[in-house]
């Protein structure tokens, strides 16, 4: 078959894409810790979200992620010393997730790397390429998203 006339698939590319993503973060952090993207991009997402109380729920919604990986994930990064969970006093139910300072000053640590890729990303799109990109990736995520 000739490959020129292969159809690519948008799935995949993404897939694709998402993993060697993952792995660049992943490697500039390996050396520091046993977290993957998905929880830097938790930790980062805790960071900017200090002002308020931030729960399991709160995060399956933010990441678009399964109950019971969520709350795999919390737990090894409780049993490694990166979060703490705590009881709120108007709901016993609930327990709010904080950082540690350790997953703080890694976080710290990590912030450079991860501006570098960004702008490493943006500066292979023109500015109007960069906006359709987001607004076809807001597209998808409307498409995919389970109620």
């Amino acid at each position: 078959m000739d490959n020129s006339k292969k159809v690519k698939r948008i799935g995949i590319e993404i897939s694709i894409v998402a993993n060697l993503l993952r792995r660049e973060i992943d490697r500039e952090h390996k050396e520091d810790s046993d977290l993957s993207g998905v929880r830097w991009w938790l930790i980062s997402y805790l960071v900017n979200n200090r002002d308020r109380d931030i729960f399991q729920k709160d995060i399956e919604e933010q990441f678009a992620i399964r109950r019971s990986s969520v709350s795999k994930g919390l737990k090894m990064m409780e049993e490694k010393g990166f979060i703490h969970r705590y009881s709120v006093p108007y709901d016993k139910r609930l327990k709010k997730i904080v950082l540690t300072s350790k997953a703080i000053a890694l976080y710290e640590k990590a912030q450079k790397h991860v501006q570098e890729v960004e702008e490493k990303l943006r500066a292979l799109l023109t500015p109007q390429e960069t906006q359709i990109f987001f607004e076809i990736m807001e597209k998808f995520k409307q498409t995919l998203i389970i109620e």
